[in-house]
């Protein structure tokens, strides 16, 4: 039952990727893109409604053509690394902003634990400096920048 679920969103997501419309509804997001770069004070939320389009392109892509092992996947495309590289950094850039961190008295805090250590906001649980990094300072899961080198260098055993 399982495989027919798998087998039949690889199908829709085929599907949907060889029919016409989707180039075309790619490239218009493209282009839409490009113009509203070029205009000045454009909501924030049109960022978001990009970034969701350009998502959903690399998924159904990868659904339907693999991510990276056989010859014609999805990474196996120039064209779709430059472009998942560039959705990646968007992701990074919304990760780094530093308006969605909590920062009290210059000290940046962890929050969403159970622990209590210290009083955040309303529906927040934070703690204070968790200490130095292992490695003296080489590996650090402070930011998502930080974090894929060392989970990187964990599974490839390299430490």
């Amino acid at each position: 039952m399982q495989h027919q679920l798998v087998l039949y969103f690889r199908r829709l997501a085929i599907r949907i990727l060889t029919h016409s419309l989707f180039s075309t509804l790619v490239m218009l997001t493209i282009l839409t893109n490009c113009v509203f770069m070029t205009l000045k004070n454009v909501p924030e939320m049109n960022e978001y409604v990009f970034t969701v389009v350009y998502t959903l392109e690399a998924l159904i892509k990868c659904i339907a053509r693999g991510f990276i092992l056989q010859k014609y996947t999805f990474l196996r495309d120039p064209w779709n690394c430059i472009e998942s590289n560039m959705t990646y950094a968007i992701y990074l850039k919304e990760i780094d902003n530093e308006i969605n961190w909590y920062k009290e008295n210059d000290i940046f805090l962890l929050c969403e634990n159970a622990s209590g250590s210290t009083k955040c906001p309303s529906d927040y649980i934070c703690w204070k400096d968790r200490g130095m990094n292992p490695d003296f300072g080489y590996t650090s899961f402070d930011n998502y920048g930080w974090a894929m080198p060392a989970c990187f260098r964990l599974m490839t055993q390299d430490y």
